[in-house]
């Protein structure tokens, strides 16, 4: 008897550690679009997205999470503008004071716009960065903050020659009341694809890590990490994956603590610093694009992304959920969800509950 009691026990605990997390999936509120998701320390989640008013004509907004399936009230945080495609959406961060950080492109005229949050939960109102390279910007800004940093990161230059594009940086060190002038951070000799996104985020000991693609002779267009620090003119570039192209792919990528996961060839890979990449799913031949990532206290990481052909579909939605050993594990089904045109899926962890995706 006491022998069949343990094993029971193994066997329940055996279940409870292995249990796949739950992972609730929504539509973003309002019929919205590019949303974007972020947590904060104590577990707050964030949500920012941009709604159609007329044709691509339309306003970001912001909203707290309540629980699955409830919001509180749509904030708007932008003035009207025309939305571009995916690569091209709002970028958003969140500092240690709970302060919100959003940048945002405006093509007409190019201008990257910037507000952050205030102490009474609203945001301040936009103001336009004073940023002299706007020649040829195509894709969105990203975001990061680390303690009292904020740095605002693109790719400008040339259309007509991506292989002389850069990567650049601008950076606040008053938690976003004022930014430096700008400055040309990646290596010259390898250009930036116009058309690609790229993603950003700061490590525990303040550097600040970039992923963009290259251009080098306009047909080179590998994945590149960046890494620096702003206070330093030495930046360290490294090439993860090659991808020899000469038409833009229009891709993006999504960093989460220390990986990344990125498109090659229209399948999505993810790394750290210490792998190298591995495929994230090799169930379809269709093209996988436009990944999102986040990782909860336990190591499980729940990616998603959109599979289809074409520049400008959303794809259908598809998640994986790995565990700490990176070994698949199951989870909710997204048969028959479809992310909208020019739009991408977003995912964070909710604490200590699960995981939530917005499409």
């Amino acid at each position: 008897m006491h022998h069949r009691l343990c094993l029971a026990f193994f066997i329940l605990a055996s279940a409870t550690i292995f249990a796949s997390p739950p992972v609730y999936i929504e539509r973003v509120p309002d019929n919205g679009i590019q949303p974007r998701l972020i947590s904060d320390s104590d577990g707050g989640i964030h949500l920012l997205y941009f709604k159609k008013t007329n044709g691509r004509s339309g306003n970001l907004f912001y909203r707290e999470f309540v629980r699955p399936g409830k919001w509180s009230s749509a904030q708007k945080v932008s003035q009207p503008f025309t939305h571009h495609d995916a690569i091209a959406r709002a970028s958003m961060a969140i500092d240690e004071f709970k302060r919100l950080h959003i940048v945002w492109l405006v093509a007409d005229p190019p201008q990257y716009l910037y507000t952050r949050s205030s102490e009474g939960g609203t945001f301040e109102q936009p103001r336009s960065l004073k940023i002299e390279h706007l020649d040829g910007i195509e894709a969105a800004a990203s975001i990061a903050t680390h303690a009292n940093q904020v740095a605002v990161t693109w790719h400008a230059g040339t259309l007509e020659a991506e292989s002389s594009r850069q990567v650049y940086s601008l950076d606040s060190s008053d938690g976003g009341a004022s930014f430096t002038r700008e400055a040309a951070i990646s290596d010259p000799g390898l250009g930036a694809c116009a058309c690609c996104g790229l993603a950003s985020t700061y490590k525990p000991d303040g550097r600040l890590s970039i992923a963009y693609r290259s251009a080098i002779q306009d047909t080179g267009r590998h994945m590149q990490l960046l890494s620096g620090s702003l206070e330093s003119t030495k930046w360290q570039t490294k090439t993860l994956s090659e991808w020899h192209s000469s038409t833009c792919p229009v891709s993006s990528s999504a960093m989460h603590d220390n990986w990344l996961v990125f498109e090659t060839r229209g399948k999505l890979y993810r790394s750290d610093s210490k792998h190298r990449p591995m495929r994230v799913s090799s169930n379809s031949e269709d093209r996988q694009k436009h990944p999102a990532i986040a990782i909860n206290s336990s190591g499980q990481q729940l990616i998603a992304w959109g599979e289809g052909p074409g520049y400008f579909s959303g794809g259908a939605l598809e998640i994986a959920l790995f565990d700490a050993q990176f070994q698949i594990m199951e989870t909710a089904s997204t048969s028959g969800m479809v992310i909208p045109e020019f739009s991408a899926a977003a995912v964070v962890t909710i604490k200590d509950v699960g995981f939530l995706v917005m499409y």
